[in-house]
């Protein structure tokens, strides 16, 4: 179990710095295609620090679960059974539904931080419910579409 473990660590490794660099450089190939002049560099930092980060986050978990999946099947040589092909059917659709329900929770977030943002913030806890609000409300959709995915699937 333990050489899963690893070939799923350099599963996601390996995803990660292939979607981080995909993002990044098609990026860049279409600044230069319609030339886009980034002169302040505000944009180059949120593409390199922000939106290229998030989709390797992204691209790393498919890569381990993949990568995961690809290993456990490898370890035996007999003949994948209907029992675990249904079994692995249940684990994508819960994935997709932790996936849907953390999309969610994060637009919602951003919905209610848009509504939030004339506050001011004279006051530390605002600065903490707004660093983490967004971390814990994308967390806690993710939560719910895993349980609605799963009661889905039972029922």
């Amino acid at each position: 179990m333990f050489r899963v473990f690893v070939i799923a660590v350099i599963g996601f490794v390996v995803a990660a710095v292939a979607t981080y660099a995909a993002v990044l450089f098609s990026w860049l190939a279409v600044w230069h295609v319609f030339g886009v002049v980034d002169r302040d560099g505000g944009a180059g930092m949120a593409i390199s620090f922000v939106i290229a980060p998030n989709f390797a986050l992204i691209g790393g978990v498919a890569g381990a679960a993949a990568a995961g999946l690809y290993a456990l099947r490898q370890r035996g040589s007999v003949p994948v059974s209907r029992d675990e092909r249904r079994r692995d059917v249940h684990r994508f659709t819960l994935m997709a539904g932790v996936l849907a329900g953390c999309c969610a929770g994060y637009f919602v977030a951003k919905f209610a931080f848009w509504l939030a943002a004339p506050i001011q913030f004279d006051a530390m806890w605002k600065v903490y419910a707004h660093a983490w609000g967004q971390t814990v409300i994308t967390l806690a959709g993710g939560i719910a579409g895993g349980l609605l995915t799963r009661r889905a699937m039972h029922a």
